[in-house]
C-alpha cells in the first residue's frame, strides 16, 4: 500500500516539477534579456558595462524565489543579451560566442554566490524589514557577490583585446557598480512582485516597488541625457581643436608658397643668380619650422645642347655637373622622347640634396605634370606625392613649382617662352610633424591625396592611419587643404576618452551618485514600510520635489552655460568691433575684431578710454555726442569718426553707441558697435574719381569729334580752291605763284591728315569705329604702302627693302585700316631715320594662328623714357621743336586699330641704333583649291618674288636712261608711273623667279 502510494505521488509530481523548471527558466531568461537590453542603453563609453544593470538583481531574486532551477534561465538570458545586444551587429564569430558564454557563466555563478551568502547570514524567511537585514543583503548580495562577474568578464574581454589596457579599471568599476546597483534596486522591485512570503512583499508594491521603479526610470533617462551632453561637449572640444589644427596646418603649408615666391623674385630681379646668392636667400626659409627639404632652380635645356650646357655649368659651379633622367622601376621615363629637359642646376642645402642635382624633372611623372601646369597657368603648381630623388628611404615628398619666362609672353606663348622653374621641396612626414607641433597630442592626423588616381594617396601620417581614423567609435574631422592646384584631405581623429576637459565623467558621476541614492532609497523604503502612510506620503512627495528641483537646477545651469557660450561665440567671432565701457568711456572689454582694428591687446586696452583712441581732431565732437547720450537726450549715438591705430595710422569707423541700464533704470554701462569704413570711403572716393575721368574723357572725345568735323568743312573748301588755282590755265599762274599753291596744298593735306587722325582717335575711344575683317593679301598691300612713302624716302636717300614669306601671305583684318597702320609705320620709319638710312619690312609666320610684320629702321632709336611714353596720345617724345611734321597720335591710332583687328602693335628699340615696330595679326585661313584645278594668280605681280622700286627725278633724261639700262635685260619688265608729288617718277622693275 505504501509502495503504491509513493509511486503514484512520484509519477504525479514529476511532470509538475518539470513544467515548473521550464517556466522558471523561460521567465528568468526573458526577464533577464529585456532588463539587460534596456540596461545596455545606459552604457557609458569607453566602458562596456552599464552603470545600472537590473538583470543582476533579477537573477538574484529569481534564484532566491525559485531556487537552483532558475540558474539555467540566468545563463540563457545573459548569453542572449551578449550575443544579440552587446556584440556588434552581424558579428557572430566563435570568439564572440565564447566571450558571451563566459559572461553568461559569470552571471549565473554570481547569482548563485549571492544567494548562498544571503542564506548563510540571514536565516528563515527573507523579509528585509530590519536595518541589519537590509545592510547585510546590500553588502553580501551586492558589493561582495557582484565582484565575481565583473572580474571574470573584464579578464575575458582584456584577454580577447576588446578592452584596452587603459580601460580595464574603468570597465571593471562600471561593471561592478552596475551589477551592485542592479541588485540593490532591481532585486527589491522584483521581490515586491514574486517575493515570499507573499503578505510581506505584496504590500510593498506601491510603497517600495513603484517608487524604486519610477526613480530608476527617471535616473536612467537623466543618465542618457547627461551622457549625451557629455558626448556633445566632447565632440565640440574635438571639433574646435581639430579645426584649429587644420587651420594651423594650412597656414604652415602656405609658407612654402611664400618661400617659392621669394625664390621667384630673386630670379626675376637677377639675370645670373650665383650659388652664394641662392644660399643667402634660401637660408631663412630653410630654417622655418615647416621643414622645407630643398629650394632651387631647374633650367630648361634642349637635349642636343645638354653636353655643352653641362660643360658650362661645371665651369660655373666649379664642380662636376651632369644632367640625367630618373627612371622608375619597371617603367620608362615619360620625357624620353622630349626635345628638351628641365634639369636642376642649383639646389639648397646642397649637402642634403646632392643626389638631386642635375635630375631632369620631366622624367618624373608627378613633377612633369606640375611643371607643365605651372608653365601654362603662370601660377604655383604642386606635384602629387612621390619619392624625392635625394631620398634613400621610402618617404613621400611634394614639390612646388613656379615658372620663369623669357620676357612677358601671352597665355598662348608661355610654354615656348619657358626658361626654367624655381621649386620648393617638402618631405611631407617631417613637414606635417612640424606643422602640427602645436596641435593637441590626443589628435591623430592623416594627410591623404583626394585624387582617385593618386599613386601615393597617403602623403603623411602613420601607416594605415586612414583606416584607423575611420574606425567605429572614433571622433573624426576632415579639413580640405588646397595647395598649388592639389586637393588634399586632412583627417583628424581621436578617442573620445582622450579628449581633454571632456569625456563621460559627468554622466558616470551623475549615474553613480543618482543610482546609489536610489539604492539607498530602496534600503530606506525597506526599513520604513511599517510606518504610517502619512510618513510614506511625505517621503514620496519630498523625494519627487527633490528630483524635480535637481532636474530643474540642472536644466537652468545647462541653459545658462549654453547662453553664455552662445554669447561668447558671437562676441569673439563677430566681424565688427564690439566695445563695453563704463560711463567715463573707459574700456572694460572688447572683442578680437576691435582689438585688431586699433592694434592694442586686452591689457593695454584696459588702460585707455575711447577718447584716447580717437583722432585728436574728432575728440571734441565725440565728447559732445556722448554727453547727449548720457543725459538721455538721444537714445543712441551714431557717427563717423577716426580712430588712431597703435602704429599711428588712422582708420575711419562708424560707431553706434547705446546706453545700458540696470534693473532700476539707472545708467550702468556703455556698449558700442564699431565698423571699419576706411576701405568703403576710399572706394567711394575712387568711384567719384572714375566717374569724373569718364565724364572728362567723353567730353574730350565729343570735343575732338565735333572740332574735327567743323575744321574739315572750311579746310576742304581751301584745298578745293587751291587745286582749282593749280589747274587754272586761263591765264596760267606765275611760277612763283604755282609754288605758293603747292605749299598751300601740302600744308592743307597735312592739316587734313591731322584732322582725320584726330577724328579716328575719337571714334576709336568712343567705340563707334567699325571694321570689316576679311583675308587681306599682305604682299601687294605692303608694296602699295612702300610706294606711297617712296618719294619721301628718295628725298632722304633711304633704301626700302621688302621681304614677305610665302607662308605669311594673308592676314585677317580690315584692308583700309591695315593700310593706314602700315603707311603710318613706314612714314615714321622714313621721317625719323637718318639720311641715307635703311627701312626693312619683313613678314613671317609666328605660329599656327599669328602673322608678324616687322618694320625696322636705322634711325636714332628711343631710350627707356621715350619707350615708356611711346603710345601716349599727342606725345612726340621731345621732337615737337624739330622740322619733322607729326601730331603724336599716329602710333596710338595704329595700336588701337591693330587691337581692334585682333592683333597687337609693340616696339623694340635701342637708343642710337634704331627702332623696330612689331605688328602681329591673326593669320587668315584661305580655302584650299579643288583637286586638279590650278588657281590663277590675283594679278601679274604674283608671278614675281623680288621687286625693286627706283625713285628718280621726274625728267625725261633720267627716265630714258633707266629705260636704256632695263632694255638690255629682256627678262625684266618695266612699269613707269608718275606720282605727281615733288616731281618724282616711280620705275618698278619685276624679275621672275
Amino acid at each position: 500500500m505504501n509502495d503504491s502510494v509513493r509511486t503514484t505521488t512520484s509519477t504525479a509530481t514529476r511532470p509538475s516539477a518539470r513544467l515548473r523548471w521550464v517556466l522558471a527558466t523561460l521567465l528568468t531568461a526573458t526577464g533577464y534579456f529585456v532588463a539587460g537590453k534596456l540596461a545596455l542603453m545606459l552604457a557609458i563609453p569607453p566602458g562596456y558595462a552599464s552603470p545600472l544593470y537590473p538583470g543582476a538583481g533579477l537573477a538574484l531574486a529569481a534564484v532566491l524565489v525559485y531556487g537552483r532551477i532558475a540558474l539555467p534561465g540566468v545563463l540563457l538570458g545573459s548569453y542572449l543579451v551578449q550575443v544579440l545586444v552587446a556584440a556588434p551587429s552581424g558579428l557572430h564569430t566563435p570568439l564572440v560566442h565564447l566571450l558571451s558564454l563566459v559572461t553568461a557563466v559569470g552571471a549565473m555563478l554570481q547569482a548563485a554566490l549571492g544567494v548562498a551568502l544571503v542564506r548563510w547570514r540571514l536565516k528563515g524567511a527573507l523579509e528585509l524589514a530590519e536595518p541589519r537585514e537590509v545592510a547585510t543583503f546590500c553588502l553580501l548580495a551586492g558589493a561582495v557577490a557582484c565582484g565575481l562577474n565583473a572580474s571574470l568578464s573584464t579578464l575575458a574581454l582584456s584577454w580577447a583585446g576588446v578592452v584596452p589596457v587603459g580601460a580595464r579599471a574603468f570597465t571593471w568599476w562600471t561593471w561592478w557598480v552596475g551589477d551592485t546597483l542592479g541588485v540593490l534596486i532591481g532585486a527589491p522591485i522584483l521581490l515586491t512582485l514574486i517575493g515570499r512570503p507573499r503578505d510581506a512583499w505584496a504590500a510593498r508594491r506601491i510603497t517600495v516597488g513603484l517608487p524604486l521603479l519610477v526613480t530608476t526610470g527617471l535616473l536612467a533617462v537623466a543618465t542618457v541625457l547627461v551622457a549625451r551632453w557629455d558626448s556633445e561637449r566632447t565632440r565640440s572640444v574635438f571639433d574646435r581643436d581639430a579645426s584649429a589644427a587644420g587651420a594651423a596646418l594650412s597656414a604652415e603649408l602656405r609658407q612654402s608658397l611664400f618661400a617659392l615666391e621669394a625664390l621667384r623674385g630673386l630670379y626675376i630681379g637677377s639675370d645670373d643668380v650665383t650659388p652664394g646668392e641662392l644660399q643667402r636667400v634660401t637660408q631663412p626659409w630653410l630654417q622655418l619650422p615647416l621643414h622645407i627639404q630643398a629650394m632651387g632652380y631647374s633650367e630648361r635645356v634642349a637635349r642636343q645642347a645638354i653636353a655643352e650646357r653641362q660643360v658650362a655649368i661645371t665651369k660655373w659651379l666649379g664642380r662636376p655637373f651632369q644632367i640625367f633622367d630618373r627612371e622608375t622601376a619597371g617603367t620608362l621615363s615619360p620625357s624620353r622622347g622630349d626635345a628638351e629637359v628641365v634639369a636642376i642646376t642649383l639646389i639648397e642645402p646642397l649637402a642634403a640634396n646632392q643626389r638631386a642635382l642635375g635630375v631632369n624633372a620631366l622624367s618624373i611623372p608627378a613633377a612633369r605634370e606640375a611643371i607643365l601646369r605651372a608653365a601654362e597657368t603662370d601660377a604655383p603648381a604642386a606635384t602629387a606625392g612621390f619619392q624625392l630623388t635625394q631620398e634613400s628611404a621610402d618617404q613621400t615628398g611634394v614639390v612646388l613649382y613656379r615658372a620663369l619666362y623669357n620676357g612677358e609672353p601671352g597665355a598662348t606663348a608661355r610654354r615656348q617662352a619657358l626658361r626654367g622653374v624655381v621649386f620648393v621641396s617638402l618631405r611631407m612626414q617631417q613637414s606635417m610633424a612640424a606643422a602640427t607641433r602645436h596641435a593637441p597630442a590626443y589628435l591623430r592626423w592623416c594627410l591623404v591625396d583626394s585624387h582617385p588616381a593618386a599613386a601615393r594617396p597617403l602623403l603623411a601620417g602613420a601607416p594605415g592611419c586612414g583606416v584607423a581614423t575611420a574606425s567605429a567609435g572614433m571622433l573624426r574631422h576632415v579639413t580640405n587643404i588646397a595647395l598649388g592646384g592639389q586637393q588634399w584631405r586632412l583627417q583628424l581623429a581621436a578617442e573620445p576618452s582622450q579628449v581633454p576637459d571632456a569625456g563621460p565623467g559627468n554622466a558616470w558621476l551623475f549615474s553613480t551618485v543618482g543610482l546609489l541614492s536610489a539604492a539607498m532609497l530602496a534600503a530606506l523604503l525597506l526599513t520604513v514600510t511599517g510606518r504610517t502612510r502619512r510618513i510614506e506620503t511625505a517621503v514620496a512627495e519630498r523625494t519627487a520635489d527633490l528630483q524635480h528641483e535637481v532636474a530643474e537646477r540642472e536644466r537652468t545651469e545647462s541653459a545658462l552655460r549654453e547662453s553664455e557660450l552662445r554669447f561668447r561665440n558671437i562676441f569673439d567671432h563677430a566681424s565688427i568691433g564690439i566695445v563695453y565701457a563704463d560711463l567715463a568711456s573707459r574700456v572694460h572689454d572688447a572683442n578680437p575684431r576691435f582689438r585688431e582694428l586699433i592694434g592694442y591687446d586686452t591689457d593695454s586696452l584696459a588702460e585707455r578710454s575711447i577718447a584716447d583712441l580717437t583722432y585728436p581732431d574728432d575728440r571734441a565732437d565725440g565728447s559732445l555726442a556722448m554727453g547727449r547720450l548720457l543725459r538721455g537726450e538721444v537714445p543712441e549715438v551714431q557717427r563717423n569718426t577716426r580712430l588712431q591705430h597703435r602704429d599711428g595710422t588712422v582708420r575711419w569707423v562708424r560707431m553706434n553707441w547705446r546706453l545700458l541700464r540696470n534693473p532700476h533704470g539707472e545708467p550702468q554701462r556703455l556698449v558700442a558697435v564699431v565698423e571699419d569704413i576706411t576701405e568703403q570711403l576710399r572706394f567711394q572716393e575712387a568711384e567719384r574719381g572714375r566717374q569724373l575721368a569718364e565724364s572728362a574723357n567723353r567730353a574730350k572725345s565729343e570735343f575732338l569729334s565735333r572740332m574735327s568735323h567743323e575744321l574739315r568743312t572750311p579746310l576742304n573748301a581751301m584745298l578745293g580752291f587751291a587745286q582749282l588755282l593749280d589747274l587754272d590755265r586761263q591765264p596760267r599762274l606765275a611760277t612763283h605763284q604755282q609754288g605758293w599753291v603747292r605749299q598751300i596744298l601740302q600744308a592743307g593735306w597735312h592739316l587734313l591728315e591731322m584732322i582725320n587722325d584726330t577724328l579716328d582717335l575719337s571714334r576709336i575711344e568712343a567705340g563707334t569705329l567699325r571694321l570689316v575683317l576679311v583675308p587681306v593679301a599682305i604682299e601687294p598691300l605692303v608694296a602699295h604702302c612702300v610706294a606711297m612713302v617712296g618719294p619721301a624716302a628718295l628725298q632722304r636717300r633711304i633704301t626700302l627693302q621688302l621681304h614677305i614669306d610665302d607662308d605669311a601671305s594673308h592676314a585677317l583684318g580690315d584692308e583700309t585700316r591695315l593700310k593706314q597702320v602700315m603707311i603710318n609705320l613706314l612714314s615714321n620709319a622714313v621721317k625719323y631715320n637718318v639720311v641715307g638710312g635703311r627701312v626693312v619690312v619683313r613678314s613671317h609666320r609666328l605660329d599656327a594662328q599669328t602673322l608678324e610684320i616687322r618694320v625696322l629702321d636705322t634711325g636714332l632709336g628711343l631710350d627707356d623714357a621715350q619707350m615708356a611714353d611711346l603710345f601716349q596720345p599727342f606725345n612726340r617724345l621731345g621732337r615737337e621743336q624739330s622740322d619733322t611734321e607729326g601730331t603724336g597720335i599716329g602710333l596710338v591710332i595704329s595700336r588701337r586699330l591693330a587691337e581692334l583687328m585682333g592683333g597687337t602693335l609693340n616696339a623694340e628699340s635701342v637708343a642710337g641704333v634704331g627702332a623696330t615696330f612689331v605688328l602681329r595679326l591673326p593669320l587668315a585661313c584661305l580655302q584650299a583649291p579643288k583637286p586638279g584645278i590650278t588657281p590663277e594668280p590675283a594679278d601679274a605681280s604674283d608671278h614675281y618674288r623680288h621687286r625693286t622700286v627706283h625713285y628718280v627725278e621726274d625728267n625725261e633724261t633720267n627716265v630714258e636712261v633707266m629705260r636704256g639700262i632695263l632694255a638690255q635685260r629682256p627678262q625684266v619688265t618695266l612699269e613707269v608711273s608718275t606720282l605727281g608729288l615733288d616731281g618724282l617718277t616711280a620705275i618698278r622693275s619685276q624679275r621672275p623667279d
